[in-house]
């Protein structure tokens, strides 16, 4: 593990290595996260206790995925994450909207948006499926 702050790992690259994370853990490793939101440094404590690495290479690596998946979708690029999901653009064109107050119509301009959609395994987890396999993929993705 020394020197993964190194130029040779991207934190895609890292993830893809040491896939042995066990995400879950950022989820259930205790009542305070189920009630609130997940944020950078809960991802980097998680990576600092699973893996040993210390506080600021979790947080310089948990910086890295998101840059990359960053600098992926404003390249126009999808972002496809195995047993999670998938990050993709959209264009949606001018249109006609309306102030809700005072019924005037106001155009829309043309935007990208980001669109996000769950693998199946994902979903399973979500609902309580355990080890459900989808056919044609023994990844279970999508």
């Amino acid at each position: 593990m020394d020197g993964f702050c190194s130029k040779q790992l991207t934190g895609l690259r890292f993830l893809c290595r040491f896939g042995s994370i066990n995400w879950k853990f950022v989820y259930f490793r205790g009542l305070e996260l189920a009630s609130r939101t997940i944020t950078r440094s809960d991802l980097a404590e998680a990576i600092y206790e699973q893996l040993g690495l210390s506080r600021n290479e979790s947080a310089t690596l948990v910086e890295q995925v998101l840059e990359e998946i960053t600098g992926a979708l404003v390249r126009g690029q999808s972002v496809k994450i195995s047993s999670f999901g998938s990050f993709s653009l959209r264009q949606k064109g001018e249109r006609i909207g309306r102030n809700p107050k005072t019924g005037v119509e106001v155009p829309i301009t043309p935007r990208k948006v980001l669109v996000f959609k769950a693998s199946h395994v994902l979903k399973d987890g979500m609902n309580g499926v355990v080890g459900a396999v989808h056919k044609g993929d023994e990844f279970g993705d999508e």
